[in-house]
């Protein structure tokens, strides 16, 4: 979607330029630096964060020493991270993870990212909570923007929800698109072939807003064939049947995941005409 059709005409060109501003750069990764191979890595690591999985508090004044590239701790949502082994997997690049090194990274975060589910990608990174009963630093914050550039920005950048839920026969995801009349050819779902990825599932949705990505980690076998159904107020349900019929609480209570968008979309042949 344009995001001059948000606006009246004497802000279309105050528009393109706040989006120029405030979308975030993505970076040229490596090879072997992919959000999948950040997702294996991080599964496949031991003690990812350096505590020995052992959680404790962490002081703001504690935090606010580990500001370095080679030594990187940031507070998000309550919870402080190692984020030290993510620094070469960050789209965005070094120099933009670096803004939140050795603070209370939240707003920072809410402002770029409010779609990635962080305690997931981030899941081996934790060194426990933030704890803010001693001194008090403020979270770095973005310059101010005017409540109508913040409007236009999440419009661009929101992302539909996706949740799960399980039985023993199967597994559910839900996307909650919030487009009514949503047609089959909006969807496309591709299962990875590649045989150190072939536990993930990626979802491809085109809808009006833009064209968005799921990367979900599937933890056990499930059957080739899957059932999908929409609903007229926007609702698409994926189901997924279990090769063994076993509940997979221990494993993954909810399917862990991650999402972008890519691009704009004029998708109109997603709804029914």
């Amino acid at each position: 979607m344009n995001a001059s059709l948000l606006l009246p005409p004497n802000e279309e060109t105050k528009a393109n330029s706040t989006k120029s501003e405030n979308e975030r750069k993505k970076i040229a990764l490596g090879k072997g630096y992919s959000l999948m191979d950040w997702i294996r890595f991080s599964k496949e690591t031991i003690d990812l964060a350096g505590n020995k999985g052992i959680l404790r508090p962490i002081t703001l004044n504690e935090l606010s020493k580990h500001n370095m590239e080679d030594d990187c701790w940031m507070a998000i949502f309550g919870k402080v991270y190692n984020v030290t082994p993510y620094m070469k997997y960050h789209p965005g690049g070094v120099d933009e993870l670096m803004k939140g090194a050795g603070k209370n990274a939240t707003d920072l975060f809410v402002q770029v990212h409010q779609w990635v589910n962080i305690q997931s990608m981030l899941e081996k990174c934790l060194l426990g909570p933030l704890d803010t009963s001693q001194k008090v630093f403020n979270s770095p914050k973005l310059e101010p923007k005017s409540k109508l550039n913040l409007e236009v920005k999440k419009n661009l950048l929101e992302i539909p929800v996706l949740d799960s839920y399980q039985s023993n026969q199967s597994c559910n995801i839900v996307l909650y698109t919030k487009c009514k009349n949503l047609s089959t050819d909006c969807l496309i779902i591709d299962k990875s072939k590649d045989p150190d990825h072939s536990n993930f599932l990626i979802l491809f949705l085109y809808i009006p807003s833009g064209i968005y990505k799921y990367y979900l980690e599937i933890p056990a076998a499930v059957k080739e064939n899957y059932d999908v159904k929409f609903s007229k107020e926007g609702k698409i349900e994926i189901v997924l049947s279990k090769l063994e019929q076993i509940h997979w609480w221990q494993m993954c209570p909810k399917l862990k995941f991650s999402a972008e968008k890519i691009e704009e979309s004029n998708a109109v042949k997603c709804f029914k005409i």
